[in-house]
């Protein structure tokens, strides 16, 4: 708090609520501060007010469950913009599992085909298939999971 003067008259304290320093208030006049610096958002809602009224008594406004009165709705972080981030990352956490399942299993199948080759085809060739098995590997569950994400895209898409 600054050291400034004491206002002669009647006025409302200055203080802090835990929420912001409120300065001097006249009587019937609503006081507005900025919104406080250490809200995580505070980039979004550096350009807002918060709001305090300043009853004829010289008594902060109290509301019906006897706290002082505050506005702080320009300070408020906009929720909207959780859930679009949230959904995004828990759709793309969604389709990486879904990926990282069908590639396990076709990995599983290469495996076996590996081991036949081993075991049957290797006494007749040498040539190599692994750029084969890393294409099967990797890219057969690309087959599966693009469609599936086309369909609950367009099915299941709610927000």
């Amino acid at each position: 708090m600054s050291r400034t003067s004491q206002p002669k008259g009647v006025v409302c304290n200055r203080t802090f609520d835990k929420y912001a320093c409120w300065p001097d208030g006249l009587p019937n006049t609503i006081v507005n501060v900025s919104c406080p610096w250490y809200l995580p958002w505070y980039n979004t809602v550096q350009d807002g007010f918060v709001f305090r009224k300043c009853g004829p008594d010289g008594n902060w406004v109290m509301d019906s469950i006897r706290q002082p009165w505050r506005d702080s709705s320009q300070c408020k972080d906009d929720p909207k913009d959780d859930r679009a981030q949230t959904a995004a990352g828990c759709r793309t956490a969604q389709v990486l599992m879904q990926y990282c399942i069908g590639a396990n299993y076709y990995w599983l199948l290469i495996e076996g085909i590996y081991l036949h080759n081993l075991l049957v085809i290797a006494v007749f060739s040498e040539k190599s298939y692994f750029n084969i098995y890393l294409c099967i590997g990797w890219g057969a569950p690309v087959l599966f999971v693009v469609p599936w994400v086309v369909v609950k895209y367009l099915y299941e898409n709610t927000g």
